[in-house]
């Protein structure tokens, strides 16, 4: 969300600059170097918060069966993507300038609403109760949390009906001076031997 931000920020001010030092005419170097280290900036801002996710992030959310076929569409939509990247938008920029830009400032707006309604768990309940009436429960699929979790934690929250509910469940953890004792999940008040400790063991 941090990284999407940004990008709004960096692409206004870029489209700002171009509209001012883009021109051929234009003979402030200072501007101009301005603009291209606003690209820069994005560029890394791109790195740190979305090059990693590209592989990561689809391989985690796929289920085992079905996570070939998904990286392989993956795959296909981001050649398409590169297609597009490398000779359309040239001919956009040259015909229409930096107002090009503008649709780029649009977009990230866009994502950085659906990230700050989806993937907050603030406003998640009440996402959830509008989005299961529209019928649209494969939107939140995209938005589970699996940080350091394992394949089959990850396999566990997908059988779940609820993905990102089920990944976002809090564990409570008693410390005692014998280690650790795991309690349930919090709030568990339907299974109360979730609750109770396992019998300590003597090693």
């Amino acid at each position: 969300m941090i990284g999407t931000g940004l990008f709004v920020v960096w692409w206004t001010v870029i489209t700002v600059l171009s509209s001012y030092y883009g021109k051929e005419s234009n003979t402030n170097a200072i501007g101009s170097g301005a603009t291209i280290a606003f690209i820069y900036l994005f560029g890394v801002t791109y790195s740190f918060s979305y090059t990693p996710l590209q592989a990561l992030y689809p391989v985690e959310c796929l289920k085992y069966e079905t996570r070939a076929k998904g990286m392989g569409i993956f795959s296909f939509y981001t050649n398409i993507a590169t297609l597009f990247n490398s000779y359309v938008i040239a001919v956009i920029v040259e015909r229409i300038k930096w107002r090009f830009f503008l649709i780029y400032i649009a977009w990230d707006i866009l994502e950085l609403i659906v990230i700050y309604f989806l993937y907050i768990p603030l406003f998640l309940p009440s996402l959830l109760s509008f989005v299961m009436v529209r019928g649209l429960t494969d939107m939140v699929y995209s938005f589970v949390e699996t940080r350091s979790r394992t394949l089959e934690e990850v396999n566990e929250i997908f059988k779940d009906p609820m993905p990102r509910n089920k990944s976002l469940q809090k564990h409570d953890i008693l410390v005692t001076q014998n280690g650790i004792l795991y309690q349930g999940l919090e709030g568990d008040q339907q299974n109360p031997e979730a609750a109770r400790p396992p019998p300590e063991q003597n090693l």
